[in-house]
């Protein structure tokens, strides 16, 4: 898939980007690994822009340490998997009532892909 945009959203979509800001003209590959870090990140920290907040208060550090520690680049989570990680952040960082919320965000910071598309009316 290709795309072209400066929006950093995209990259939590395994693709190849061309991004024209600025006459950069650059290409560059989002590996599937990186994609999925790339969203447990946005999970975690939530996008002003995007108007959702992810876990109060957390710093730039501790999302980079997260990411670090739970999203090694050797292997991808199942979708599960990234669920359950996401929520086990989240109730860790806000107590355990939190599930719904962090199942919120984790909505909000999905873009869709080809398998998600579902017809009117099925």
């Amino acid at each position: 898939m290709l795309i072209v945009s400066t929006d950093k959203d995209f990259k939590t979509l395994p693709c190849t980007i061309f991004n024209d800001h600025d006459g950069a003209n650059v290409f560059y590959t989002v590996s599937a690994f990186t994609a999925q870090r790339n969203k447990f990140i946005q999970c975690i920290a939530g996008d002003r822009v995007d108007g959702y907040s992810g876990i109060p208060q957390i710093s730039a550090d501790e999302v980079a340490y997260l990411a670090d520690t739970y999203m090694p680049e050797t292997y991808l989570l199942t979708e599960s998997q990234f669920v359950e990680l996401v929520v086990a952040v989240y109730e860790f960082r806000m107590g355990n009532t939190i599930r719904e919320y962090a199942l919120k965000q984790m909505q909000c910071a999905h873009l869709l892909r080809p398998a998600d598309h579902v017809r009117y009316g099925e």
